[in-house]
């Protein structure tokens, strides 16, 4: 099995209107304006600096590495490296996640699946999506379609039973568009730039 693991930005899945977001965060390291994010929050805000956001991008490249390994490559003090990772850990701003691909846990098929829904059924339709085991990642979007979903099957007849009857099944849904992916060419959780 080809497990790749990451460090990942503790993810709030589309629920309620909240897009995948960073957990109350704002970036406070230099970088062109047009290149800075900022995450959304109602309540305070957690500041990274630029050394917490090296030692993010080091755990991307590399999520089992020790925090004395870590501290080596960054050449900074390991007690300064493991407080820092510790901070990000206990206040939900990264965590340790295993990546597999869909394929070798038997996953043959997944689809992104474009839905349509009445606007005020939106919240509703979003709480009967997330708690569908096939459903992988949803987002609630602005465009052509108001919610989007990434959903696995084992086989292609799953998918077609799921269309059929449990899609069609959740009250507010207007329209979908299915789109089988024929293939995965880059599966990342790693969001910061890479040094060239």
């Amino acid at each position: 099995m080809h497990i790749q693991c990451h460090f990942l930005y503790n993810l709030a899945i589309a629920l309620r209107f909240e897009i995948i977001k960073v957990k109350n965060a704002t970036w406070t390291h230099q970088q062109p304006a047009k290149r800075r994010d900022k995450a959304m929050s109602e309540d305070n805000q957690q500041t990274l600096d630029n050394l917490d956001l090296r030692i993010i991008k080091e755990m991307g490249i590399d999520g089992r590495q020790s925090v004395s390994e870590l501290a080596k490559k960054l050449n900074i003090s390991r007690a300064t490296v493991g407080k820092k990772l510790q901070r990000l850990l206990d206040e939900n701003i990264l965590k340790v996640a295993g990546i597999v691909l869909p394929g070798t846990l038997g996953y043959q098929t997944n689809a992104i699946i474009g839905i349509n829904v009445i606007p005020k059924d939106i919240d509703s339709v979003a709480d009967k999506l997330v708690s569908n085991e096939n459903v992988h990642m949803m987002f609630i979007s602005a465009g052509r379609h108001d919610i989007i979903i990434w959903a696995l099957f084992r086989k292609s007849e799953d998918l077609s039973y799921f269309l059929r009857h449990e899609l069609a099944q959740i009250p507010g849904i207007t329209n979908t568009e299915t789109m089988i992916n024929l293939g995965i060419k880059k599966l990342s959780m790693s969001y910061l730039e890479t040094e060239t």
